[in-house]
């Protein structure tokens, strides 16, 4: 699950107070509340986003927001941000969080099931997914496809795109469940233009002109919106007819040429201010400073004051007015001149790389290094970009985020990526995670070339460790691949790299250790392919307190499992649930936080209470197996059904079984 989430992609942009009501609009979306999707669907610049917030103002339904960029194209990112928008809800999210907390390799499919479920028992109120056009992965298509044939009544779901999405619409069309407002719907009359230019300039133009504006936008919202930024600079009646009359052609024609006007009329300092902030997706004053360092005495604070006061295709992002982002088909424009500019005035080939430098920079120094990535990324700087994916590749890991470390290294070049150790040794657990097996061990042997140069290694990887990491790796190739001897050989030769020397007087955090890891993959080695129940019994033991001592929760839950298994294979069943009993004390003081293990320990009790005839606690386990029963794997829910079978079989309850 990510560390860090963007808060302002969980909330709307702040109304403003000089819309124009659209009461027609409004009843449309009042009554499609009965039906479980409001789509709103039409080019760029109609104002869809500007509808269903001015919707959310009047409705008296709760609702909840989630704004979508290009890193939500990945399921887990996608149901993360869906879960922290569905937890402002009293009582909804928990499920759908803690298992994007647990787990470490999930299903979109599975992830919109939990979604559902955990939706099934709230009040009522809507779900507004806005810019869904971004999404293009065909996992979250079908997985929204799911959520939205098992919608419960008491949800409502908005989605604003600019085409129409990979969903089931025809089928929602035909049920009578889909509200639909397109691009008609949405263009502005005579009298709305009418209306929003005398909001905005405090002109009446003639019935005449607001005809020709009319037929020039097509009722374009964005193109009107450009004109009144122009026509109210201009002095009388005559030149504002004859700005109408110049203009005409496709929408991006037609602004396009409302650009050049609006551009031409700004000072040169609000002009290099735009284009260069035009790079960023979302901004605020100190991170505009950082682009514009080379500006004298840049003041964006006073700058962005002034643009949002011209409402000139800015959006708050934040009731505080602390970060921005422009209108995206405004972005789009600017950065083209961006690049068109750098072009003619023939600038230094580095200038517009420069800028996503800066960006870079400065989110590093805010500690946001993921976005730090993308903005290095983005600019070409591919050393920089390395090195940051460097830093944060391993604890994602840790965190679940498996595909997206996948799809962030992807976008690397391969001999950038391996000068980079921990970044290595990240792919190659991202691909034993993923069950890419093969690849895990061509990138670990590509990670093994660097202890070639111990003197380069970072001061917190010395050699040795570096050796116990990758034998660790192996083992659990060897371990996963059914390769016995490899398995205990790679283990061996991880933990006799970590009795040395130089480790002991070495300053590293204990965490970095894989003592425990590699302890508990060599039980399950003894366990479940050597069938070595001693040897398994040993390693277990003794990773459970090296695991604790590391503070490692997944090989903590792991551990206790994979122990409680062992004990009720030996028929140790009073070892077994003294285990249980330890592994829920510890999962008790996480937080409310679950584990992928956690369910093959309660899976476990009921079987041993089932085989002890005690009926009672067997069904409370169960009742408590069946709340977390979506972190388990597919083996351990069917083995949760042959203990209750065995027993009403025994008992001669034939129907029951």
């Amino acid at each position: 699950m990510l560390d860090v989430l963007l808060q302002t992609k969980l909330y709307p942009p702040p109304r403003r107070s000089n819309l124009i009501l659209r009461s027609q609009l409004l009843t449309r979306l009042d009554e499609g509340l009965a039906r479980k999707l409001t789509l709103v669907s039409a080019p760029a610049g109609f104002g869809k986003t500007t509808l269903i917030v001015e919707w959310m103002a009047e409705t008296t339904r709760p609702f909840v927001w989630l704004s979508l960029d290009e890193d939500d194209n990945e399921p887990t990112t996608f149901f993360t941000y869906l879960s922290a928008a569905i937890s402002s809800i009293a009582g909804v999210g928990k499920a759908l969080s803690n298992l994007l907390q647990a787990a470490q390799s999930l299903t979109a499919k599975s992830l919109a099931t939990v979604f559902l479920n955990d939706v099934t028992t709230a009040s009522p109120f809507g779900l507004v997914l806005d810019d869904y056009h971004i999404i293009t992965n065909p996992d979250i298509h079908e997985a929204m496809t799911l959520v939205l044939d098992r919608l419960p009544p008491t949800v409502h779901l908005v989605i604003t795109s600019r085409v129409d999405p990979l969903l089931p619409l025809s089928r929602l069309r035909a049920r009578g469940e889909l509200t639909e407002m397109r691009t008609n719907d949405l263009r502005f009359s005579t009298m709305e233009i009418n209306e929003f230019l005398r909001v905005q300039t405090d002109l009446l133009l003639s019935p005449q002109m607001l005809a020709a504006l009319e037929t020039r936008t097509e009722g374009w919202i964005a193109g009107i919106h450009m004109a009144a930024l122009s026509i109210r600079r201009m002095a009388d009646a005559d030149e504002v007819a004859q700005f109408i009359q110049d203009f005409a052609g496709s929408h991006r024609y037609v602004f396009d040429y409302l650009m050049d006007e609006v551009l031409t009329q700004q000072s040169a300092s609000i002009r290099t201010f735009l284009l260069q902030t035009s790079l960023l997706d979302r901004f605020c004053a100190p991170l505009c400073d950082a682009l514009l360092v080379h500006e004298p005495a840049p003041n964006s604070q006073a700058i962005l004051i002034e643009l949002e006061q011209a409402n000139l295709f800015i959006v708050p992002l934040d009731n505080e007015r602390r970060w921005y982002r422009y209108h995206h088909l405004f972005q789009d424009l600017l950065r083209q001149r961006l690049t068109e500019t750098a072009v003619e005035t023939d600038a230094d080939a580095d200038a517009i790389p420069s800028l996503y430098e800066r960006a870079s920079r400065w989110y590093e120094q805010q500690g946001n290094l993921e976005t730090a990535f993308q903005y290095a990324q983005r600019g070409g700087h591919t050393a920089l970009a390395a090195r940051l994916l460097d830093a944060i590749a391993l604890p994602m890991i840790g965190n679940s985020e498996i595909t997206r470390v996948l799809n962030l290294i992807d976008l690397l070049p391969e001999q950038t990526r391996l000068c980079h150790v921990r970044l290595c040794l990240a792919h190659a657990w991202a691909c034993i995670f993923s069950g890419q097996f093969t690849l895990a061990d061509i990138v670990v042997t590509q990670a093994e070339q660097h202890l070639d140069q111990p003197s380069a290694l970072p001061p917190d990887l010395p050699q040795p460790l570096l050796v116990a990491l990758i034998a660790t790796i192996r083992a659990y190739i060897g371990t996963r691949t059914s390769q016995l001897a490899e398995a205990l050989q790679q283990s061996n030769v991880a933990l006799a790299a970590l009795a040395d020397p130089r480790l002991i007087t070495a300053d590293i955090e204990a965490s970095s250790y894989p003592r425990g890891s590699i302890l508990l993959n060599l039980g399950m080695t003894y366990h479940h392919l050597a069938d070595d129940v001693r040897a398994a019994e040993a390693a277990y033991r003794a990773a459970l307190p090296v695991n604790h001592a590391a503070n490692r929760p997944f090989a903590i839950v792991a551990n206790y499992s994979n122990f409680m298994v062992l004990r009720q294979a030996q028929g140790q069943f009073d070892a077994a649930l003294v285990l249980g009993q330890e592994a829920f004390t510890w999962i008790s003081a996480q937080g409310g936080r679950h584990f992928p293990a956690e369910a093959e320990i309660r899976e476990v009790l009921s079987a041993i209470y089932y085989e002890r005839n005690d009926l009672a606690a067997a069904e409370q386990a169960m009742r408590m197996f069946d709340g977390v029963h979506y972190l388990a794997s597919s083996h351990t829910v069917a083995r949760s059904y042959l203990s209750p079978f065995r027993w009403h079989l025994a008992h001669n309850k034939l129907e029951d079984a």
